[in-house]
């Protein structure tokens, strides 16, 4: 379709929109999180359980390019703004028919 290669990984260095949908780490994990922040208790809170109970799935699609958040931050252009935008649209596209089609397997067969 696009001419790209991708792969899937399981680690973004950075936050995303997302990270506040759904939570996979343990309680635990979660913990030793909360002891190593500094001034966690003056800064206010992250609301783990309530993300927890939302566990709504993601997708992060996102730019190409290198220093995220810094000010040599750059993009690459011709993904950025041409191939993404398109795989954006078409998986979307996917898993909302996909959605459709569970939904209607799922629907009583009406008699007539």
């Amino acid at each position: 379709m696009t001419g790209e290669t991708f792969v899937f990984k399981k680690f973004f260095p950075y936050l995303a929109d997302g990270s506040f949908l759904s939570l996979h780490e343990t309680d635990g994990e979660i913990d030793s999180f909360i002891r190593n922040f500094p001034g966690w208790n003056m800064i206010g809170t992250i609301p783990f359980k309530d993300i927890r109970k939302l566990n709504i799935p993601s997708i992060n699609m996102g730019v190409y390019g290198k220093d995220g958040h810094k000010w040599t931050e750059r993009v690459y252009k011709p993904y950025t703004f041409h191939v993404l935008p398109l795989l954006i649209q078409q998986t979307t596209v996917h898993l909302l028919q996909s959605y459709r089609m569970t939904i209607t397997a799922k629907e009583p067969k009406g008699e007539g």
